[in-house]
């Protein structure tokens, strides 16, 4: 694909009032992507050539030859299937991911659990991680420090894309889809605009502590940090941990914060949703529709995309805080506190669209022209929206020239993906009662237990 093919496929854009620069910049986004395209998967051989080569270019000799040694060991290739629509991850370049994954993780849960003074083995961190892994205790010392290294820094595992169907549309066609308002569904979506995903498979939207179980036991996939809040999540008393007597007598104001956290983990209920569908897209709404709510826009805006995101922040927050803990040191202790508490108090989801695994500094692929494509006038919108049980809600974010915002909440009762007949729709009003559920217990909480009641 080329750039100016890409820019004519997206000509359709300029009907909406944006400009040719802006077009440019998307199509220079969607050719980044489709980099990481194939339109078919590419077996298991290119698989493994294209691993030892992502090993070869972005790790060290040593790491490379230890990560291909006991990936190429557990792996088994059990073939592929493609369950979900649109472009999902390459699979048998994500089986290799997988297991360098797990790899990564059992490092990463071992590095932690000796953090907090236990010692624990490798076959117990098998135990806790639920998995058959083999490795040689040498190659656990190296997988380590490289957990220790890349963190979720594993842009070197992204397997790509592939188009599960013969007539997947182009990135082009997702793009303006989302612009004009029906996004098509896709698992990764890789032209910078959030989507629109509904999975067949986990498609979960859980509480966080949930969220840390499945991601060790399940998912198999590290974040600093996970180690620590799994460990707190499942002890009766902090006091078990045992590194909390040296902190209690070395660092007492830091070991109260960190109780204080430990409390607030053991206080969040059970909530584990499935079958959920979730929509964080851009859009340039109608000249009449952006005028329809004008009138309410403010100065004053709500963090509706924090709801797409992975608490990933928060369980890196608490291991820095931790490490601080331990070295008696409280400098930001308070507001590291108020960041994880917060994320306690709120539900997360699996399936985002504005996610793409084991990425960090290619994850922008993913939403990093949210805002950046607008009709003549600098104006466009943003939905944020949650589908269960056959029903959906969506917020609509309307941005203005001179900065003003304005909200207005989207109901469809006879449809998961947002649209279908009987659509309800009204203002959103800052400071009216849902915009006070929506700030106390969360956008996602909010929406879906809208739809159980509705």
């Amino acid at each position: 694909m080329k750039i100016h093919e890409i820019e004519t496929n997206l000509s359709l854009l300029s009907s909406k009032g944006v400009s040719d620069t802006q077009i440019k910049v998307l199509a220079e986004h969607i050719l980044g992507g489709y980099a990481y395209v194939s339109r078919q998967d590419l077996g298991s051989h290119e698989a493994i050539d294209w691993f030892e080569e992502s090993l070869k270019t972005n790790l060290p000799e040593s790491y490379a030859k230890v990560m291909h040694d006991v990936v190429m060991k557990n792996y088994v290739d059990n073939g592929v299937e493609y369950l979900e629509s649109g472009y999902d991850s390459n699979q048998s370049h994500r089986n290799l991911a997988k297991v360098a994954g797990e790899a990564i993780l059992l490092a990463g849960i071992k590095n932690e659990f000796e953090m907090c003074g236990f010692a624990p083995s490798f076959e117990d961190v098998l135990e806790v991680c639920g998995s058959k892994m083999k490795m040689e205790s040498t190659e656990l010392s190296a997988m380590q420090e490289i957990a220790i290294r890349f963190g979720a820094n594993q842009d070197f595992l992204f397997p790509g894309v592939t188009a599960t169907e013969e007539d997947t549309p182009s990135l082009e066609k997702f793009a303006l889809a989302a612009l004009m308002g029906n996004p098509i569904i896709c698992v990764r979506s890789l032209f910078g605009l959030g989507g629109l995903r509904k999975d067949n498979e986990w498609n979960h939207v859980t509480d966080i502590v949930q969220f840390a179980k499945l991601k060790v036991t399940e998912d198999k996939r590290y974040y600093p940090g996970l180690g620590i809040f799994y460990i707190f999540s499942n002890l009766k008393n902090l006091e078990e941990m045992p590194i909390a007597k040296k902190i209690k007598e070395k660092n007492p104001v830091g070991y109260e914060i960190l109780e204080e956290i430990f409390q607030k983990i053991h206080q969040v209920k059970d909530n584990d949703y499935s079958g959920v569908s979730i929509l964080c897209s851009q859009y340039l709404p109608s000249h009449k529709e952006m005028k329809n709510w004008e009138f309410e826009a403010g100065s004053s805006s709500y963090d509706f995309a924090s709801a797409f995101h992975s608490p990933a922040y928060e369980f890196g927050t608490l291991a820095r805080l931790f490490e601080q803990v331990v070295e008696g040191k409280n400098d930001g202790a308070k507001l590291s506190k108020k960041i994880i508490e917060e994320g306690t108090g709120k539900i997360w989801s699996f399936n985002s669209t504005i996610h793409l695994p084991w990425t960090s500094e290619i994850a922008g692929l993913s939403n990093n022209l949210m805002g950046q494509v607008t009709n003549s006038n600098g104006e466009y919108a943003v939905r944020y929206g949650v589908g269960y049980k056959g029903k959906s809600l969506e917020v609509r974010e309307y941005h203005y020239k001179g900065g003003l915002v304005s909200y207005a909440l989207y109901y469809y009762p006879q449809s998961d993906t947002f649209n279908g007949v009987g659509r309800e729709e009204s203002v959103l009003d800052q400071g009216g009662s849902i915009w006070k559920q929506i700030s106390k217990i969360g956008f996602m909480e909010f929406a879906l237990k809208y739809l159980e009641e509705k």
